[in-house]
């Protein structure tokens, strides 16, 4: 690759990707800025279930919409597409599909936000959307996995760099784990498996595995570092893959389902926290001796944030899966908090690492600040982090007074007594609101910075491929000129 100032136009095959690309990241911003908005004001009404118009589960299902598909889904294709040509040496795969996946994607969540909004949701986890919605969506998602098949097929590269796993195991399950998500016409139980399925797939074998890739790429290319290990990126990727959707029917698990799911969720909810333990380890290994001079640039001190806070959640997540703590904190807040910490706190810290990578070649413009990246990560870890943290307790503490109310028969968990049973629970759960309001002003600071980098970042240089040629290839009045010049 060569700089050119931005004045300068792009090579073909990066310039129809860095568009597409560009279009996903500029449309995530304002829907990270909403979903953020939405997410915190859902724990609001937890709390206090009468204070706003709408009720807690509406404004969850249009925070959940605009989060994961308005936002993750938007920002990680956009990084897929950015990386895809320059890992593989091919021109993006489509790019008329790869915009009409994007309009698809933008339109069909902002009409199901609105239908949902309007009452006419049709009530399933996550988003809500009714069924000719999620037609629309699957159709969206399914688009991006097709461009990069299409890509991969003309590769140039030889070589399959660990960021072409992570990409094709996150852009492959997307539109699959959404399809199992919402099968219409089952029964109740099937179709809550499917629903739960994908509500714990999504933060684990498609954000994490888009995420940690991404992060990857951005950290070798920014700091010229050869990735320690493949070995280690190999189990995260199947780790991550592997943990898919066992979290969220960990939620459910000690309910009426067959016997033997408890303990496949059980065992499988441990492929998280190893799966984060080989991406920190491998990490750590490849920054190495310098990690005391680039701890401080936004690009590696987001990463490092963020997967320290993901070994800290998805180790809550694998205990949780376990059968005797799933069936003392199943229907609780502690998996809300694991939800909240996985979407808000992990996944904007790994979105942040390779934006602040690809904003400056693919947008043209240095990152704005520094400073309001620092407030991301600091605001968050400790906002986010705390809310996690809170609402595991709150879990715990609920899930021990529910079922010593049940044993003991001091008072009866359900009905009447429900308010006593879940009233040990509430006061941490108005901690993990303050604490989630503290968060909250991090995430924005991101939105913020992203915002400000697009409108008022100094411009830089962009990428532009430089294909080279042998000498076979060349006409002879280029071989004479770089004769003369090596004179």
């Amino acid at each position: 690759m060569a700089s050119h100032p931005t004045t300068t136009a792009q090579s073909p095959m990066l310039k129809g990707a860095d568009e597409a690309s560009r279009l996903h990241l500029i449309a995530s911003i304002p829907f990270l800025a909403l979903g953020a908005l939405l997410i915190i004001g859902s724990l609001f009404a937890m709390v206090f279930p009468a204070a706003l118009p709408l009720v807690y589960g509406r404004i969850r299902s249009l925070g959940m919409a605009a989060l994961m598909l308005g936002w993750l889904t938007n920002v990680l294709v956009g990084g897929a597409y950015y990386a895809l040509p320059r890992l593989t040496g091919a021109r993006l795969g489509s790019e008329r599909l790869a915009r009409v996946g994007f309009l698809g994607l933008n339109g069909a969540t902002a009409a199901g936000m609105v239908l949902v909004a309007i009452g006419l949701g049709d009530g399933r986890e996550p988003f809500a959307f009714p069924w000719y919605g999620d037609i629309l969506v699957f159709g969206a998602l399914s688009l991006p996995a097709l461009v990069m098949l299409l890509t991969l097929r003309h590769r140039e590269e030889k070589t399959t760099f660990p960021t072409i796993w992570f990409v094709g195991a996150g852009l492959g399950i997307l539109p699959l784990s959404y399809v199992v998500g919402n099968i219409p016409g089952l029964g109740t139980i099937p179709s809550t498996l499917g629903d739960l399925h994908f509500t714990g797939t999504f933060p684990t074998s498609v954000m994490l595995t888009l995420g940690v890739g991404l992060m990857y790429f951005a950290v070798v290319r920014k700091f010229d570092l050869p990735l320690a290990s493949r070995s280690l990126a190999s189990v995260g990727v199947w780790s991550f893959v592997v943990a898919s959707g066992w979290i969220g029917i960990a939620t459910q698990a000690q309910g009426p389902f067959p016997g033997w799911l408890a303990g496949i969720t059980a065992l499988l909810g441990f492929a998280l926290p190893i799966g984060m333990l080989a991406t920190a380890v491998n990490l750590v290994s490849t920054v190495g001796k310098d990690i005391e001079k680039i701890r401080d640039e936004p690009i590696a001190l987001t990463a490092m944030a963020g997967i320290s806070l993901g070994l800290v959640v998805t180790s809550f997540a694998a205990f949780g899966s376990l059968r005797s703590a799933a069936t003392l904190v199943g229907l609780t807040p502690y998996w809300e908090g694991i939800i909240i910490g996985l979407l808000l706190g992990v996944g904007s810290l790994l979105v942040a690492s390779f934006t602040y990578e690809a904003y400056p070649n693919v947008m043209g413009r240095e990152v704005a600040s520094k400073s309001l990246a620092r407030s991301h990560v600091r605001f968050t870890v400790i906002g986010i982090g705390g809310a996690v943290i809170s609402m595991v307790i709150a879990g715990l503490a609920t899930g021990f007074s529910w079922s010593g109310g049940g044993f003991t028969s001091a008072f009866q968990p359900f009905g009447e007594g429900w308010a006593q049973a879940t009233a040990s629970g509430r006061l941490f759960t108005g901690i993990a609101l303050l604490f989630s309001l503290v968060g909250l002003v991090g995430i924005e600071a991101l939105a913020l910075n992203q915002f400000q980098t697009i409108t008022q970042g100094h411009a830089v240089s962009q990428e532009v491929l430089v294909i080279k040629t042998t000498e076979d290839e060349q006409e002879p009045d280029e071989a004479d000129a770089e004769d003369d010049g090596d004179e």
